[in-house]
């Protein structure tokens, strides 16, 4: 690795998701320039003869492990909530249900890696929400979805697409699923 001109390392420190490099200064300066995480060392900016690459001081070290742990991989969640019942009379909704049974709720179908009760807040909210569910969401429907949850992505996004699927069959009204 190649340091900025005039700077060489004085001391190394690693951690397992970041790195701390302390560079000494270029001859003739006499103050010391330690940099750790999150500080900004305003003397070595100042210096008007370093090119824009010696300030660029400090290197995180970016990993997915956080990502990829194991309590990490069964965190997504499908969610039924119960629409107000107008939602059956819409058009759209009709021809997505030709099997529908008046009788029966309008519900919404959706997946999250958040869980069902964040992700309703969201759709209230109107955050990354569908329409039908923020205007027309009543409530959760846990007896649809509690003995199912959590899952990994790929078994989360197939339960959405098959308890779509079921619900329409046995009557309900349904839309989301994707």
């Amino acid at each position: 690795m190649g340091w900025p001109t005039g700077f060489e390392p004085a001391t190394t420190s690693s951690t397992s998701l970041d790195s701390t490099i302390e560079l000494r200064p270029p001859t003739g300066v006499q103050d010391s320039f330690p940099v750790t995480q999150g500080q900004v060392c305003e003397k070595l900016l100042a210096l008007p003869s370093l090119p824009i690459t010696a300030k660029i001081f400090q290197l995180k070290r970016r990993t997915l492990r956080k990502f990829s742990s194991p309590q990490t991989k069964d965190h997504h969640n499908v969610y039924v909530v119960l629409l107000d019942p107008a939602v059956g009379k819409l058009r759209k909704v009709k021809l997505l249900n030709p099997l529908r049974d008046a009788k029966k709720p309008c519900v919404y179908v959706g997946m999250t890696g958040l869980t069902p009760e964040e992700r309703f807040e969201n759709h209230k909210r109107g955050i990354k929400s569908s329409l039908l569910a923020k205007r027309y969401g009543l409530r959760l429907l846990p007896e649809f979805y509690a003995h199912l949850n959590p899952m990994p992505y790929e078994a989360a996004a197939q339960m959405e697409r098959d308890l779509t699927e079921d619900l329409r069959r046995a009557g309900y009204t349904v839309v989301g699923g994707h």
